[in-house]
């Protein structure tokens, strides 16, 4: 929440006596009596539960202390979360299903595709999307309107700013006021919001950050007051809890479903999807505005489920392995080009059974090519299993880096549905493959990640940055056998 930072940005904070803002990302009290991180709690409830989903070993999503790394801001706005000064824009933060604005699902987008397919910036990745998503589960985060809309209408009107409920939800609602105790008081705001929207002008200025206009922070009882005594503020520091009284039990019900497996590029339907999602929750807080501002509790326990599901969808149960073994007459025979054959290993880890599963032999980079087989191979479904499937010949003419990949659909659990492992081969004598020739169209995230990032180890938190290694498990027990190498 960008409130607390506010606040503290203007010298205005609340008496020694007062209870500390709850739904916030604020991570030391200062001036202030006590730590209100509601973020962070919410981040440590969900990778509770998702730690304990079959599909996070070997999945190797950042770890948990890493993630809150890059989450949280004092009460000067210093700090690596969102909510620290010039951090984010504003707009992020808010997403109005009435009139289908802000940019809080393109927000949690953004950050899911690297968090899914990034070689680096995972953990902000993760505690970003996080973020904006839990942000359209807070009732005052649904209402507003864009900065230049308004800044268009007091141009045309300044004495008299009259704003819709499309802007401003329910006035009576929406505008109540809170005291000590968190009891609801006040009577319905007017349809006139001159007042606020000068307020906001005048503390935004030029700044391009301060790019959305929510009426319900800027309410409050007097100019110079009215961050710490608006709706907003009070709801979430005087109704609000610091964290939900119980944990994460279920992936979110809003869901809207995996998109259609395909190899190649899928990052617009994931991009999609995410964004749905974060649309789905913030309309779900417009249809129970009223029951969700009286019970806040439940709408941050869904918050943990939605960051839950988010980081479940951004890795696969899927496995995908291969074993090479070179053709000995092809090696023996100066006049043809080293043959290998790949055999590969295929698994499912989830309880849900994957439909449709295909696997996939690609040549990332170097002078090989697949012969006499298909690069996709189909298998149909696949129970919770491993499996030895999909065989292929490679000419080897040099070096070269392989990706062996897998898709396959899940209906019931939230999934990336794309698994892959990167593996180097060459001929005997051979140099080392080329690490950075990946072929790949420019700006194709996909390609680019499986060209050099492999999913299937486990993250080291940043606090120990030098694993201690695993050694290396044989494949071969016959001549002519390549271990493959798996790679980062």
């Amino acid at each position: 929440m960008k409130r607390l930072a506010a606040l503290a940005a203007c010298g205005l904070v609340l008496a020694p006596s007062t209870p500390a803002l709850a739904w916030g990302s604020t991570t030391t009290g200062g001036v202030w009596p006590a730590k209100f991180n509601t973020h962070a709690c919410l981040d440590r409830m969900a990778y509770a539960f998702l730690e304990k989903d079959p599909a996070f070993q070997g999945a190797k999503f950042p770890a948990l202390a890493d993630i809150l790394a890059h989450e949280g801001a004092d009460v000067m706005q210093r700090g690596p979360g969102p909510d620290a000064k010039g951090a984010s824009d504003y707009s992020l933060h808010w997403y109005n299903p009435r009139n289908q604005e802000g940019h809080a699902p393109q927000g949690v987008a953004a950050n899911y595709l690297p968090l899914a397919y990034g070689q680096q910036g995972r953990e902000k990745a993760a505690a970003w999307a996080a973020h904006f998503l839990a942000d359209a589960h807070v009732p005052y985060h649904i209402n507003g309107e864009y900065a230049a809309d308004l800044r268009a209408q007091v141009k045309t009107s300044p004495d008299h700013v009259v704003l819709s409920e499309r802007v401003t939800g329910d006035r009576g609602v929406f505008g109540r006021s809170y005291n000590v105790a968190g009891v609801i008081g006040g009577s319905a705001h007017s349809e006139d919001f001159t007042a606020e929207a000068h307020r906001f002008l005048d503390s935004a200025g030029s700044d391009p950050k301060l790019d959305w206009f929510d009426p319900w922070f800027w309410n409050g009882s007097t100019d110079t007051a009215s961050y710490v005594s608006s709706s907003h503020v009070l709801w979430e520091g005087l109704r609000a809890p610091e964290c939900p009284s119980n944990p994460v039990s279920q992936y979110s019900v809003y869901w809207t479903g995996n998109p259609q497996t395909q190899f190649g590029d899928p990052t617009a339907q994931l991009t999609a999807a995410v964004g749905a999602f974060t649309i789905a929750m913030a309309t779900d807080v417009r249809d129970n505005a009223a029951v969700r501002l009286n019970s806040a509790g439940v709408e941050e326990a869904m918050a943990a489920e939605s960051i839950a599901t988010l980081w479940r969808a951004s890795f696969s149960a899927l496995r995908t392995n291969a074993l090479i073994k070179f053709d000995p007459t092809t090696l023996n025979d100066p006049r043809q080009t080293p043959v290998a054959d790949i055999r590969g290993k295929l698994g499912n880890v989830a309880p849900e059974t994957a439909r449709q599963v295909q696997m996939r032999l690609r040549v990332v980079s170097g002078p090989c090519r697949v012969i006499d087989a298909r690069e996709v191979q189909p298998y149909g479904d696949l129970p919770r299993s491993t499996v030895g499937f999909g065989a292929w010949k490679l000419q080897v003419a040099g070096a070269c880096r392989l990706s062996v990949e897998a898709i396959g659909r899940y209906y019931n659990t939230p999934d990336l549905q794309l698994a892959w492992r990167n593996l180097t081969v060459s001929p005997p004598a051979a140099a080392s493959p080329p690490s950075s020739d990946c072929n790949c169209k420019p700006g194709d995230m996909m390609c680019q990640t499986l060209c050099r990032h492999d999913p299937g180890k486990p993250p080291q938190p940043s606090s120990n940055p030098t694993p201690t290694p695993t050694p290396t498990r044989k494949h071969c027990t016959t001549p002519n056998c390549v271990e493959p190498v798996d790679e980062e």
